[in-house]
């Protein structure tokens, strides 16, 4: 009898209110034919929804740690446990410690899928390092969730990878969404954050429509780094239908669609909305935002469900719905048969073992090389620096995703502005990044600022760098340097050519003064700066706040 192939799914272990979340149990039920193993990087230390669920159904699942390792220990231990399942395929997903892994599994003819859910900067980031990227890295299958970032990869794709437009998909249910003339219910299920979700905006623009319309009501179910901001604003908010459901086990989500009359979504982008599929799948009009991805391919406006331009047409949207039973009828209808043709977990489920088994090779695997933690900080230096325009972005990027999840990552930004590979420009833009998101404290900053200084000041091997005074005077400020900080900007200040620069020499002082306790200095030189440029939002938040402490 011949072994099932194996397969290797990679997920991120949260309490997973999100698409991925309720996706990855119900692909995996249907793909019984191979042998499926689950692999989890836990970057929090919330229970885990899908972890449970894995383990009720006896699915051999490895956890790897994040949240007490680096990214480097995360690498290596990620290798390890694919060394020991030897694996025919492994799902990376959108998870970049699984997606790096490639560098040492693709010689050893493993194959890697990459899954783009979003038509977000994550996402196409993700695409730039591993599809379009440097070829040892280079994935083999790439799956799309929406037609729209399918034929944006499209064009694109090199001819060795294989492409699959796929949704996310839902389990098939009854059309049993039902009218209710007395009250019009409309949820939302989903992640509770704002820059994507703008959960805030939907949170009030919905007590707006309840307090006008007293047969309309809304409950809000799910999780996220907002939520107590919105039952915050629930429970200060009087005069509303608006309430908090909490969260939902992706398995009950139909019973609680079956009950509303409307599912609301006003994302900022999407890739295709998992719980919009669900709607859909049960008859529930959706009323959304237009966007990019994942709306225009599947909601015909008036026909599958209403699409909007601007926040305030949501009212409007549900009037239409409300005061038209028959066009409720008809978008619940239309909804529902889109849903059974396009999102069905049975389809999504042969779709991907065509997939499977077709980037499945019949060659002996070789086994694969473990790396020490050096070579594949190597690896990552090397990564980094290719594609030469795109190192400042790139460090970026990774400093973004790492630095809230990694403990060693300070050091491992002092080893970037020591490593000469990195253009003393690239490391001094990359400080300001670090400086403006907090990423290091006060002391590490002070510490990282002095280090570049003296790379700079110390070496003959470094190219010629034109930095003018005003850069390496905001150097010494953040190094605290400020008597050297001062001479500086004041120099520029001086300079007739720099006028451009004068107001930000002003803000500058001004900061360097607040750090010094001169307020009377800080007032003086913040209020010379608006007068330079009135539009100078930080100049004008710290002048409010020297003049509270003056009174």
């Amino acid at each position: 009898m011949t072994a099932r192939r194996k397969i290797i799914f990679c997920y991120y272990s949260a309490n997973n209110i999100s698409g991925p979340g309720s996706w990855l149990p119900r692909i995996i039920n249907n793909l019984r034919s191979f042998e499926i193993v689950a692999l989890s990087v836990k970057t929090t230390e919330e229970h885990c929804t899908v972890s449970k669920y894995l383990a009720e159904n006896s699915i051999r699942t490895h956890v790897v740690d994040q949240c007490s390792s680096n990214i480097f220990s995360t690498i290596q231990e990620i290798i390890e446990i694919i060394r020991f399942e030897k694996p025919d395929v492994v799902v990376a997903d959108y998870i970049l410690p699984a997606l790096f892994v490639n560098y040492w599994t693709n010689s050893a003819g493993i194959k890697m899928i990459q899954i783009i859910r979003s038509d977000d900067e994550w996402h196409w980031r993700m695409a730039d390092e591993f599809i379009f990227g440097p070829y040892s890295c280079r994935i083999h299958g790439v799956v799309t969730v929406s037609l729209e970032i399918y034929n944006s990869v499209r064009p694109r794709l090199p001819s060795d990878i294989r492409l699959m437009y796929c949704p996310s998909s839902v389990d098939l249910a009854p059309n049993s969404a039902s009218w209710n003339h007395n009250n019009f219910h409309a949820v939302y299920f989903g992640r509770f954050e704002e820059k994507q979700k703008r959960i805030i905006e939907l949170t009030q623009q919905l007590i707006s429509v309840s307090k006008s319309r007293p047969w309309f009501s809304a409950t809000l179910y799910g999780d996220g780094p907002e939520k107590d901001n919105v039952i915050r604003i629930l429970r200060n908010s009087k005069g509303h239908r608006i309430s908090y459901g909490g969260i939902i086990n992706h398995s009950n989500v139909y019973s609680y669609l079956r009950k509303a009359q409307a599912f609301i979504l006003l994302s900022a982008y999407e890739g295709l909305s998992t719980a919009m599929q669900e709607a859909m799948m049960c008859g529930v009009p959706v009323i959304t935002r237009r966007v990019n991805s994942g709306v225009d391919s599947i909601i015909m406006n008036n026909s599958t469900g209403l699409i909007i331009d601007e926040d305030d047409q949501l009212g409007p949207a549900i009037d239409e719905l409300f005061y038209d039973v028959e066009k409720w009828t008809q978008i619940s209808e239309q909804a529902y048969h889109l849903a059974i043709k396009e999102f069905s977990i049975k389809n999504a489920a042969l779709k991907w073992q065509t997939l499977l088994t077709s980037i499945i090779k019949p060659a002996p695997q070789r086994q694969v090389i473990l790396p020490s933690i050096k070579d594949i900080e190597d690896h990552f230096r090397f990564h980094m620096l290719w594609g030469k325009k795109m190192v400042y972005d790139r460090l970026i990027w990774y400093t973004r995703y790492a630095s809230p999840q990694i403990k060693s990552w300070t050091d491992y930004i002092r080893s970037i502005f020591l490593d000469r590979q990195y253009t003393f420009e690239v490391r001094r833009m990359l400080l300001y990044h670090i400086h403006d998101n907090k990423l290091v404290s006060n002391r590490d900053l002070e510490n990282l600022a002095s280090e570049l200084l003296n790379s700079r000041i110390e070496s003959d091997s470094l190219p010629a760098i034109s930095l003018d005074q005003y850069n390496l005077a905001s150097l010494h400020e953040l190094a605290g340097n400020f008597d050297e900080a001062n001479r500086l900007f004041h120099l520029v200040l001086e300079s007739e050519t720099m006028h451009n620069y004068h107001h930000g020499c002003c803000y500058h002082l001004g900061m360097i003064a607040v750090k010094q306790d001169q307020l009377k200095n800080a007032k003086m030189y913040l209020e010379k700066c608006l007068q330079l440029c009135p539009e100078h939002k930080a100049a004008d938040s710290q002048l409010r706040s020297v003049q509270t402490q003056l009174q």
